[in-house]
């Protein structure tokens, strides 16, 4: 038969092993470290497309055919259009042209519209 101090140190041990799994019962079931939970948040975009528009503010350069693509994948890259009196400069996310858009790095994630910016020649 065990004496009292046997008792506590046998209840100690389970107190000790149960209080090292306790973060892995409340923490890990809910984390997205796992392959499953990868392979879920990744098809979760698989079948999205988006459109995308070129707005180019030209009467010359009007019909640039606007693109459907896949969630996180590039834009094809329109041929370079053209006005009268200007010179391109480049494509923009928006009107005020302070995001410029870079065809080789930046990825689709909506539908968008990119506006191209001109410089008056001289």
């Amino acid at each position: 038969m065990k004496n009292g101090k046997e008792k506590m140190k046998g209840n100690w041990k389970k107190f000790f092993v149960a209080l090292c799994m306790l973060p892995m019962v409340v923490f890990f079931p809910g984390c997205s470290c796992g392959k499953y939970n990868e392979s879920v948040q990744t098809n979760r975009y698989e079948n999205l497309t988006y459109t995308v528009r070129f707005y180019t503010d030209s009467t010359e350069s009007f019909n640039i055919a606007n693109q459907t693509v896949k969630h996180g994948n590039l834009v094809r890259q329109p041929q370079t259009p053209t006005k009268t009196g200007y010179r391109f400069i480049g494509w923009y996310t928006d009107t005020s042209w302070q995001n410029v858009w870079v065809f080789e790095l930046h990825t689709v994630e909506k539908d968008m519209t990119l506006y191209a910016r001109w410089e008056k020649r001289l």
